[in-house]
């Protein structure tokens, strides 16, 4: 369990919570069967084979964590096939889209991040834990010390990006993060002011609304989930 990202973790919690309170029978009497209803369940309910594979996944690591509390003997879930997904073509942006999205980006006081993102492919949770020490506009890179693979990796930066992280340095530069918490935003233009890592949920708030708006691709995306739309700008990177 301690080698999940936080915000996988707190899903796997979230997911296994719901199979729990279904479940109508004590958890150290769960079958293969019990698990394979609550998948046909979901199915009837109408969700995506996606979201029925991440429900199985939580709930898989659920009952591995009730094997190391001595509760259940097995794992039931390795009984129940995993549902095979077509593979998806990622969504990116054309040059087009790109443009509007950098002049929402002004607006919305998020251009240094918006322009990392899309020159370097950086992931939310990494751009959230950047510091300034792991930035070294002289040798035009940065470091992510705390990655999806758990290893570190140089990132080189190009001109674009070098010259958004010195405006962004020269606003924020006496903190720790590059991206910093605060209240900013549209309505709050350059307000980042607070010492500590920025929430999870930053981008969902300001301006995936906003920007769906103007990028046709984009607005099947549900709002309401933290970091949908970002991987968008990994994919066109």
């Amino acid at each position: 369990m301690r080698n999940y990202q936080p915000a996988t973790l707190k899903k796997n919690v979230r997911l296994a919570s719901k199979f729990a309170y279904w479940l109508d029978c004590e958890l150290s009497e769960m079958t293969s069967a019990n698990v394979e209803d609550y998948l046909i369940h979901l199915h009837q309910q109408g969700r995506s084979a996606k979201t029925i594979k991440n429900h199985r996944s939580a709930i898989k690591v659920f009952c591995d964590f009730l094997g190391t509390r001595g509760i259940l003997q097995d794992n039931p879930v390795l009984r129940v096939p995993s549902m095979e997904l077509p593979e998806e073509i990622p969504i990116f942006l054309t040059d087009e889209e790109v443009d509007k999205l950098m002049v929402i980006a002004r607006l919305d006081d998020m251009f240094c991040e918006v322009t990392l993102a899309l020159n370097t492919g950086l992931r939310m949770e990494e751009m959230r834990r950047l510091e300034w020490r792991d930035i070294d506009l002289k040798f035009k890179q940065l470091t992510v010390r705390k990655s999806k693979s758990k290893r570190p990796r140089t990132v080189p930066l190009n001109q674009r990006t070098c010259k958004a992280l010195e405006t962004q340095r020269e606003r924020y530069g006496h903190l720790v993060y590059v991206f910093p918490g605060g209240k900013g935003g549209f309505y709050n233009r350059g307000i980042w002011t607070e010492p500590k890592m920025r929430s999870e949920n930053w981008w969902q708030k300001l301006s995936i609304r906003h920007i769906q708006e103007v990028i046709p691709s984009l607005k099947n995306l549900p709002a309401g989930r933290t970091g949908r739309g970002w991987h968008d700008l990994r994919h066109t990177f």
